[in-house]
């Protein structure tokens, strides 16, 4: 029983290592999976976003090619609503000079249409000055707001990104802690139910010797039930013996009275005691 017990402890070590090998290289394998995982997660982000940042300076950089083109034509739309400005104004100045000159002597005519021709040049100068400084805020303005907003648009978009990194790692995070926590829990679990088995089999074995021990104790108690039994229907059968030859005896010693008689009964009695 003894090497049968020792072969059943020898059998739980060993399953107890088997199986603690096979969570350890099964979580490895999980750790590795996850690991490799992360590592595809982070670099599919990581070109996304050179992907993503590249598209959008080039985006820029065309935008900022096509500027010129774009400011040339708002300067010509400005231009062209500068000329329809002088258009306008010189037919109110012509206007403007027929009703004064129908209202003025004929001989200051000239005078005054030096004097009209100086307004309507001045005039024409200072909305000239006004059109020039229009065209040349509005082209400093449209440079300077697009080179704004494209500043800011690379910056929101390089947060934006920065954003989803640190959402990706700290999902990355929990799950690393999530499968932390069920290795952990695997881990308890194998050491129960090795625990429990272990438990049944030294139960079983402890069940065992005491069966066994109950078995030798019967077994004993028949050997000496028996024994006494046999020592007791030994003795009873000498007694027996004994009392048959004392009776024998006695019935010779009453049919001899002779003295020598007498000594050879009792040499017989103490040789017959001396053998029990």
């Amino acid at each position: 029983m003894e090497t049968s017990h020792a072969l059943l402890r020898k059998h739980h070590e060993q399953t107890k290592q088997l199986e603690l090998s096979l969570l350890i290289e099964s979580q490895r394998m999980k750790r590795r999976h996850l690991e490799k995982q992360h590592e595809a997660e982070t670099s599919n982000q990581l070109q996304y976003n050179q992907r993503v940042t590249d598209e959008t300076m080039k985006r820029h950089a065309l935008q900022s090619k096509q500027q010129p083109k774009e400011l040339k034509a708002k300067e010509l739309q400005i231009r062209k609503q500068y000329r329809q400005a002088v258009k306008t104004q010189l037919r109110q100045s012509k206007l403007l000079q027929a009703q004064v000159l129908s209202c003025t002597p004929k001989e200051e005519h000239r005078e005054m249409i030096v004097k009209l021709k100086e307004e309507q040049k001045r005039k024409l100068a200072t909305l000239a000055g006004q059109y020039e400084s229009t065209i040349e805020s509005l082209l400093r303005d449209l440079t300077v707001k697009l080179e704004s907003w494209q500043e800011d648009e690379l910056k929101a978009l390089k947060e934006k990104l920065e954003k989803e990194m640190d959402m990706l790692k700290d999902f990355q995070s929990r799950q690393k802690s999530c499968l932390e926590e069920n290795c952990k829990r695997e881990e308890q679990k194998l050491a129960e139910r090795t625990s429990i088995r272990k438990a049944v089999i030294e139960k079983k074995m402890e069940e065992e010797r005491a069966s066994l021990e109950t078995e030798r104790q019967k077994i004993l108690k028949t050997i000496e039930e028996k024994h006494r039994i046999e020592k007791s229907t030994f003795f009873d059968d000498e007694e027996r013996a004994l009392n048959e030859h004392t009776q024998q005896i006695s019935l010779s010693a009453s049919q001899f009275s002779s003295q020598d008689t007498l000594c050879s009964i009792s040499s017989n009695l103490h040789s017959l005691a001396t053998n029990s």
